[in-house]
């Protein structure tokens, strides 16, 4: 859903989505996802913690099951390319404030 209404340009209503999903799982992808929707949506301070969220959980993904069945395609390749991802935006915010 959340993909749908980012393609139609509604990120209001993918960020609902996409953080729906991010408290229901605690999949760090959706944490991610949710950081790039609020930081596009001007909410720096919840970027930042979504951010974080990614940056402290991302390691398990790989060794959780329940995490691996919802995006079985995922490398440890591609979270390390978001790390680096968050960390820079992190560092982006950090210097905003």
């Amino acid at each position: 859903m959340a993909d749908h209404f980012r393609e139609t340009g509604h990120d209001d209503r993918a960020l609902f989505f996409v953080g729906a999903a991010w408290n229901i799982s605690k999949h760090p992808i959706f944490a991610f996802n949710a950081a790039l929707l609020s930081f596009n949506a001007g909410d720096t301070m919840r970027a930042k913690s979504l951010l974080q969220d990614y940056l402290a959980a991302y390691q398990g993904v790989l060794k959780n099951s329940a995490l691996m069945l919802a995006s079985p395609e995922i490398s440890s390749e591609d979270l390390e390319t978001l790390a680096v991802s968050a960390r820079s935006r992190l560092a982006a915010i950090e210097g905003q404030t």
